[in-house]
Parts: C-alpha cells; sequence; structure tokens
C-alpha cells in the first residue's frame, strides 16, 4: 500500500491487492459479465428500485457469497484495524461485510446519496470503493465526489467542500457511510465490460 490520502471523512490509498490478486478480481467480472443486472437505488423506504434518473450502472450482487467475494472481504478485514486508526473512530465488532461488483460504463453515474439512511442498513459504518478497471484506462470521468456534509439540502449551498477521488486501478477507498457522495458521469470508449469503470465496492456493518 502507498500514496495514502486520509482525512477525517475518508481514506484512500493505492496497490490495494498484489497484481495476481487485481487479476482474480478482473477475470471473475469478465467471466460473469452476462449475471450484471441493472443497478437500483433505495426510494422511500423501498429497496432494489431501478431508477436511471438517479443511478445508472450495472451491478453483480453475485459476488457476495462466493468464494472471490470471500477473498476480498478477508482483504478488507486485515486493512481495518489501520482504516480506523486513521479515520479516528472507535474499534468495534464487524457484524458483517457487504460487497458487490459494478460496471459503469457510457453515461453511467450515481446523483448525491448517502449509504446509510435507512432503517435496514443503518449500521453501515464505512463505505468502501475499489477501483480495478483495465490499463490502459478506457473511460473519461467516473470520479468519486465525497461532499464534506451529511445533508442533501446543504448542497444548494456555494460554501460545501467536496473532494474530488479519480479513479485509478488498484486504488481503494474508505469513507463514512453517512457523508454525501456521488459518481460523476462516464464518457466510455465502447459498452464491453473490460472498458467501463469496473469496482469492488461495499459496505462494512459494525455492533
Amino acid at each position: 500500500m502507498s500514496d495514502i490520502r486520509v482525512d477525517q471523512i475518508f481514506l484512500a490509498f493505492d496497490h490495494f491487492l498484489m497484481p495476481g490478486e487485481l487479476e482474480l478480481i478482473t477475470a471473475y467480472a469478465m467471466k460473469m459479465e452476462k449475471t450484471f443486472s441493472p443497478a437500483t437505488t433505495v426510494q422511500m423506504g423501498q429497496p432494489r428500485t431501478l431508477n436511471t434518473t438517479s443511478r445508472r450502472a450495472n451491478v453483480l450482487t453475485e459476488v457476495d457469497t462466493g468464494e472471490v467475494g470471500k477473498f476480498f472481504k478477508a482483504r478488507i478485514e486485515q486493512a481495518l484495524p489501520s482504516v480506523l486508526s486513521e479515520l479516528q473512530l472507535p474499534v468495534r465488532r464487524v457484524t458483517r461485510i457487504s460487497v458487490q461488483i459494478t460496471s459503469t460504463g457510457d453515461g453511467g453515474f450515481y446523483k448525491p446519496h448517502i449509504d446509510n439512511s435507512l432503517q435496514d442498513s443503518n449500521r453501515r459504518v464505512l463505505s468502501f470503493v475499489y477501483f480495478c478497471h483495465r490499463n490502459p484506462v478506457s473511460f473519461q470521468g467516473g470520479e468519486l465526489r465525497i461532499y464534506r456534509t451529511r445533508s442533501h439540502a446543504e448542497l444548494a449551498t456555494p460554501d460545501v467542500k467536496v473532494d474530488v477521488i479519480s479513479p485509478k486501478q488498484n486504488r481503494i477507498v474508505f469513507f463514512k457511510s453517512d457523508f454525501v457522495h456521488e459518481i460523476s458521469p462516464v464518457i466510455g470508449s465502447s459498452t464491453r465490460l473490460e472498458d467501463t469503470r469496473l469496482t469492488v465496492n461495499g459496505w462494512i456493518y459494525f455492533d
């Protein structure tokens, strides 16, 4: 791990996985390309709502219970003590780590949202995004934008600061789930999975 960037809201560092481990993730995603499905959102207390005005991407949820998912969760658990220390969060018992693989292609985006707004997800403390797209990169945009506010209403004020984290292969970002964040629009060269903004993303639940 290197090139650490940290403040009170997020922690980002490069070279999260070894090269062979990165290849394991990307090879699995390519193998499962036909099983990706349109990404959903949570609206008005109703999960799994398809709303292409707020989010446009494809996801692979099966990874959460498979061997690749178990491997990735183990790497998250290994990094977690340092992450909690850097973000000055108390050490607590992890109850669950949830992962999915997301493909955001040409025209894809995710408008401002938070990750722990509903009763069934309010124990999410940390979210993470791991970039595993191919090199050389085949798209533009797709930055992770983390606002320094927990309120959507404050986004209309000009003094709300935002941290912009560019996609970079083998970079991971941990951030506090209750802060507003978004994915900026992606401009891609094709609709093939290998050309998209490919990530392993998920959430860490605590007692």
